[in-house]
Protein backbone atom coordinates (compact mmCIF):
# COMPACT_ATOMS: atom_id res chain seq x y z
CA UNK A 1 0.00 0.00 0.00
CA UNK A 2 1.87 3.07 1.30
CA UNK A 3 4.76 1.34 1.45
CA UNK A 4 4.71 0.81 -2.48
CA UNK A 5 4.23 4.92 -3.06
CA UNK A 6 6.86 5.48 -0.15
CA UNK A 7 9.37 3.03 0.69
CA UNK A 8 11.68 5.33 2.52
CA UNK A 9 8.40 6.01 4.65
CA UNK A 10 8.18 2.20 5.61
CA UNK A 11 12.32 2.19 6.09
CA UNK A 12 12.25 4.37 8.97
CA UNK A 13 9.14 2.39 10.46
CA UNK A 14 10.97 -0.91 9.99
CA UNK A 15 13.54 -1.10 11.92
CA UNK A 16 11.33 -0.72 15.23
CA UNK A 17 8.74 -3.42 13.50
CA UNK A 18 10.75 -5.63 12.00
CA UNK A 19 14.65 -6.85 12.10
CA UNK A 20 17.26 -5.04 10.86
CA UNK A 21 17.41 -8.19 8.48
CA UNK A 22 14.00 -7.94 7.32
CA UNK A 23 14.01 -4.53 7.09
CA UNK A 24 16.78 -4.72 4.73
CA UNK A 25 15.68 -7.37 2.69
CA UNK A 26 12.36 -5.59 2.12
CA UNK A 27 13.91 -1.62 2.05
CA UNK A 28 16.37 -2.81 -0.73
CA UNK A 29 13.55 -4.38 -3.48
CA UNK A 30 11.24 -1.72 -2.52
CA UNK A 31 13.29 0.56 -3.36
CA UNK A 32 14.31 -0.29 -7.12
CA UNK A 33 10.87 -1.45 -7.26
CA UNK A 34 10.04 2.45 -6.50
CA UNK A 35 12.68 3.71 -8.19
CA UNK A 36 11.28 3.50 -11.82
CA UNK A 37 7.85 4.34 -10.73
CA UNK A 38 8.98 7.32 -9.01
CA UNK A 39 10.88 8.51 -12.30
CA UNK A 40 8.18 7.86 -13.97
CA UNK A 41 5.87 9.80 -12.00
CA UNK A 42 8.72 12.29 -11.20
CA UNK A 43 10.73 12.69 -14.35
Amino acid sequence: ETYASMPNEICSLSPGEQTDDKLEEECEPEELLKTPSKESLDP
